[in-house]
């Protein structure tokens, strides 16, 4: 809504919440927001210079330099092999299918589901919300703790092997 607008200006704007809003009282529901651009702001980074690499602790734009080109490259084939990893465990379960137990998979289940609520609470959502959204959310922690426990039966197998 502030794309276009100039500074002092004012814009009304009516907002559709999605019906599937996290906040039932917004779901579905229509808002409407008056907006004034009061001040805009660019951020405008420092040129990285030998001043500034010293300032951080480094001896220098060179060093710093080949510092963050290392964590980039590291970054990436980290990205690259896990994603190796997890395509290889989609394909062994794809190849080989078989009945999981279904108390291992409501186990993984309660597990998914407490590190989400634990997740969610360090964000400060209420226990109602969290309800929501692990409700909403439950088919796909299902299907996810089902091929965990697949992976794992797998990799265990071909480990005794």
């Amino acid at each position: 809504g502030l794309v276009g607008m100039s500074r002092g200006g004012s814009k009304t704007l009516r907002v559709r919440y999605p019906a599937d809003y996290n906040d039932p009282t917004l779901a579905g529901g229509e808002a409407e927001f008056t907006l004034t651009l009061n001040e805009l702001k660019v951020k405008r980074l420092p040129g990285l210079t030998d001043d500034l690499a010293k300032e951080l602790g480094y001896e220098g734009e060179k060093e710093l330099r080949e510092l963050a080109r290392e964590s980039v490259l590291k970054n990436r084939a980290d990205l690259s092999e896990r994603k190796i990893r997890s395509d290889l465990l989609s394909e062994l379960i794809r190849n080989n299918p078989f009945e999981v137990p279904p108390s291992l998979i409501r186990a993984q289940v309660h597990s998914l589901i407490d590190d989400y609520a634990r997740e969610l609470k360090e964000r400060k959502a209420s226990d109602e919300l969290i309800r929501q959204i692990v409700a909403r959310e439950l088919e796909a922690i299902r299907k996810k703790a089902e091929s965990q426990v697949k992976a794992s039966l797998i990799i265990e197998a071909c480990a005794d092997a």
